[in-house]
């Protein structure tokens, strides 16, 4: 591997008829350099690839940013430590450990809740790249960047303190109309201190038309949120403390699509005549957060397949029969991909804190089953491996062998897979807050199991959980 410089050079060499000769030699015995080439992807502002918050309950994450594409830095060896480049939060959070570390040192605070709301207060919001155009007008949203790149030095230097790292309004379900936070002047001097508002872009969440997380760069709108404060200008004592009641105003309906969950966000800038300058980063949804579909139910994203990984990954029409080798009590069924099971593939768009997969029977197969019912569904059991606490979203493939996760052997019939998952902000004790997805029916039957064809992998095509999606 060489420089693109380098490559350039070569190229232009070649196009004039020259020919370029290359010295080889062992990489052991290669001199070191550092290349420090002019960021052309991101220009030094939020990579298209970093992740976007916010956190289960609207609470703000990223808290902030830090520098982690192309960082050179130390690396592990064999038998000593070397250097690399590296990107992602392999190299954003330690840089972030160091931070914490310094800030202990030079401030005396060990409260880590404490150095994040200083590291926040201090940061430095940036402007909204969208991947393609650097826009001069407006500052990226908080999803995006949290309370922006820290400033390591006026974090460390800081005198004034705030009580909060950030503050969401929550979604209009669950709207909060109004919150409290402190300010505290250590100077030796008192401070007046001014606040003032400045808005980041609203996005939003959602596709148009049928609610499936966008893409980046997401969908924007024009309209922003404001904010009326308790007091705009106020004298602090040196060593006194002032509260302050923020009251936000979001965009209206009227304004904004609420089947697509716009997010609107910003910070209250905090500025004193001590110098310093402060920021809080702020969030909220316009709409309910209970209504976003958790399982995603287009065909081609939850559906009937068969497990093995010759036929995987395709649907297959409800009513389908399946033949296993019937379990033997007490043993746990071996899962293998060569064996064509009943198989249910479903997609989260959005994380669950609660998933199960139930069994229910549909004729008189499971008429010597115990049947219990859970929020509305009647079932004869608990897929095995079921319920799950807080799914990210992804795909997740799930076999049945005839076993339930109590070890119940169900007989011969007709079944279905029903899929339950906790709608976000969901109450766990009302059916209504859950989604429910019926897969199949489909009929099992014991006996000798008809493989397919070969070839087979002992390593089967991988979905990624990340994505959501088939690489």
């Amino acid at each position: 591997m060489v420089s693109n410089d380098l490559a350039k050079e070569w190229l232009a060499l070649l196009a004039k008829g020259q020919e370029v000769y290359l010295h080889m030699t062992y990489a052991s015995r290669s001199e070191d350099f550092v290349d420090s080439p002019v960021n052309t992807v991101s220009h030094g502002y939020v990579g298209t690839t970093s992740s976007w918050g916010m956190g289960w309950e609207l609470e703000i994450k990223p808290s902030f940013t830090a520098p982690g594409g192309n960082i050179l830095s130390t690396w592990p060896l064999r038998l000593s430590l070397g250097y690399a480049v590296n990107s992602g939060t392999s190299m954003a959070s330690p840089f972030i450990a160091g931070v914490y570390a310094l800030i202990m040192e030079a401030t005396g605070l060990k409260d880590p809740a404490a150095i994040e709301n200083l590291l926040a207060s201090n940061s430095n919001p940036n402007l909204w790249f969208d991947g393609t155009t650097l826009h001069n007008d407006v500052l990226a949203p908080v999803p995006q960047q949290g309370a922006g790149i820290v400033q390591v030095y006026d974090a460390a230097m800081a005198k004034t303190f705030v009580s909060t790292s950030g503050i969401s309004f929550n979604d209009s379900e669950h709207f909060i109309d109004s919150v409290t936070f402190t300010i505290e002047n250590t100077n030796a001097k008192d401070v007046v201190y001014s606040l003032s508002h400045m808005a980041a872009l609203t996005i939003y969440t959602a596709t148009e038309h049928e609610f499936f997380l966008a893409k980046f760069p997401n969908p924007t709108a024009d309209a922003v949120a404001t904010l009326e404060f308790s007091q705009n200008n106020f004298t602090v004592p040196a060593g006194g403390s002032a509260k302050v009641t923020v009251r936000p105003t979001p965009p209206s309906k009227d304004e904004v699509d609420v089947s697509r969950l716009p997010i609107y966000s910003g910070y209250i800038v905090i500025n004193g005549t001590s110098g310093e300058s402060l920021s809080i980063p702020y969030v909220g949804v316009v709409g309910s957060m209970t209504s976003i579909p958790v399982v995603d139910q287009r065909p081609d994203a939850t559906f009937l397949q068969f497990w093995d990984d010759v036929q995987r990954l395709r649907p297959v029409p409800s009513g389908q029969n399946f033949t296993v080798e019937r379990p033997k009590k007490g043993i746990p069924p071996a899962l293998s991909r060569r064996v064509s099971l009943p198989s249910v593939l479903f997609k989260l768009q959005a994380g669950s804190a609660f998933v199960t997969v139930l069994i229910e029977a549909l004729d008189e197969g499971g008429a010597g089953l115990e049947t219990k019912e859970f929020m509305g569904t009647k079932y004869v059991g608990v897929l095995d491996g079921y319920p799950q606490q807080y799914l990210p979203r992804g795909i997740s493939e799930e076999a049945f062998a005839g076993v339930l996760s109590d070890g119940t052997i169900v007989p011969a019939g007709q079944y279905q897979f029903v899929i339950k998952a906790l709608k976000i902000s969901g109450d766990r004790n009302k059916a209504d807050d859950y989604q429910t997805v019926k897969v199949g029916p489909f009929k099992l039957e014991y006996g000798t199991p008809k493989s397919p064809a070969p070839p087979f992998s002992e390593d089967p095509t991988v979905i990624s959980p990340i994505t959501g999606g088939f690489p």
